[in-house]
C-alpha cells in the first residue's frame, strides 16, 4: 500500500511539473514567435520591391539567328532598329548585321554588330588579328598599345572589353560559334541596366 501511495504521489508531482512547464512554454513567447513569423512573411510579400516587376514587364529583343536577347523598357520612348542586310567587307573582315536600341534625336544608344569569325578564333585572337580593320574608319591614328583590354561580364556573359575611351562603354566582344558579337553602349544608369539583361538563349 505504501509503495502504491508513493507511486501515486510521484505521478501527481510529475503531472503538476508537466503542467507548470507547459504553461511556462506557452507564456514564454512561443506563440508570439509564430505570430511574428506569420506577420513578417505577410509584410515581406506586401513590401516586395517593384523593380523586379519592371524588369519582367520590359520588352525583349531576341535575335533568333545568333541566339542572344536583351530587355529594355517599353515606356521610355526607346526605339529598336535592325538591319540584317548590313553586310560590309573590310579586307578579310565581314560585318553580317547590325541592330540598336536608342532614343530618337539623341546619342544614347546600345548597338550590336555581328562579325564573321569563320576560323572560330578566340575573341582576343580575333581582336588582335582584325584590329587595323576594326578601327581604321573610326580612328586611323589609334594604336593598339593605347587601348586597355580586359575581360568583363555583360549580363551573364563574359566578354572581351576594349576601352577606347569617350562617353561610351565598350566595345565589348563575345565569341559565339563562328561569329563575334560587338556591343557598344552609352554610359548611363538606364543603359547600364539594359546592358545587364544581355543573355544567350
Amino acid at each position: 500500500m505504501k509503495s502504491e501511495r508513493g507511486l501515486s504521489l510521484i505521478l501527481i508531482i510529475l503531472l503538476i511539473a508537466a503542467a507548470v512547464v507547459g504553461g511556462y512554454l506557452v507564456n514564454s513567447g512561443k506563440v508570439s514567435i509564430n505570430k511574428n513569423t506569420q506577420n513578417s512573411t505577410i509584410q515581406t510579400q506586401t513590401n516586395s520591391p517593384p523593380s523586379t516587376n519592371k524588369i519582367v514587364n520590359w520588352k525583349t529583343y531576341t535575335n533568333t539567328k545568333y541566339g542572344y536577347f536583351i530587355s529594355y523598357p517599353d515606356d521610355k520612348g526607346l526605339i529598336l532598329k535592325e538591319d540584317k542586310t548590313a553586310i560590309k567587307k573590310l579586307n578579310n573582315l565581314t560585318q553580317l548585321e547590325t541592330s540598336s536600341i536608342f532614343y530618337p534625336n539623341s546619342d544614347q544608344i546600345i548597338s550590336f554588330v555581328v562579325w564573321s569569325n569563320p576560323q572560330k578564333l578566340s575573341v582576343q585572337d580575333w581582336w588582335d588579328t582584325n584590329f587595323d580593320n576594326l578601327y581604321a574608319g573610326f580612328n586611323p591614328a589609334l594604336n593598339k598599345k593605347q587601348i586597355k583590354t580586359s575581360f568583363k561580364r555583360v549580363g551573364q556573359t563574359q566578354t572581351f572589353f576594349a576601352d577606347i575611351g569617350g562617353p561610351r562603354s565598350g566595345p565589348y566582344y563575345i565569341a559565339q560559334n563562328d561569329v563575334i558579337i560587338e556591343i557598344n553602349s552609352t554610359v548611363s544608369e538606364l543603359f547600364n541596366k539594359i546592358l545587364s539583361t544581355f543573355k544567350f538563349e
